[in-house]
């Protein structure tokens, strides 16, 4: 997670540079959230409104609007504690989040129409996609 926020903050200090565009929304997997709780901090702490699209991929006992809420609140505890200051407030960081629940397959190497799907177009471009990648729309 911490290290996420740091990649947030670092992509803010190379927009403010002019070394990247503006992205209209960051997309990200949602499992155990620590990726898109460092996410949201880094770019709520920097002062970024970048919507955050994160895909849940486990199941939703563990991936949830709570449990995403509970990690920002511990990891900005964590940075309070360590001395960071002038930190966003969690809900802030947590707004900037849509968890999507809409894209998770069967189960665990089951194959979603929607995956063979996407793997044919890519395909018929010239692209290889790995055979594992499922989703279900």
């Amino acid at each position: 997670t911490f290290g996420y926020v740091n990649g947030a903050l670092e992509l803010a200090e190379q927009l403010e540079r002019g070394e990247a565009p503006r992205p209209s929304n960051i997309h990200v997997a949602a499992g155990t959230m620590g990726t898109v709780a460092g996410i949201a901090i880094g770019l709520a702490w920097a002062g970024l409104d970048i919507p955050i699209v994160a895909t849940r991929i486990t199941v939703k006992l563990l991936t949830n609007e709570r449990a995403l809420a509970a990690l920002v609140r511990a990891t900005l505890a964590r940075l309070r504690a360590a001395g960071a200051t002038d930190l966003p407030d969690a809900d802030a960081a947590v707004r900037l989040v849509e968890l999507r629940h809409d894209q998770i397959g069967g189960g665990y190497g089951q194959p979603a129409e929607a995956g063979a799907a996407a793997t044919e177009r890519f395909a018929a471009a010239g692209l290889r996609l790995d055979v594992g990648v499922v989703c279900h729309p």
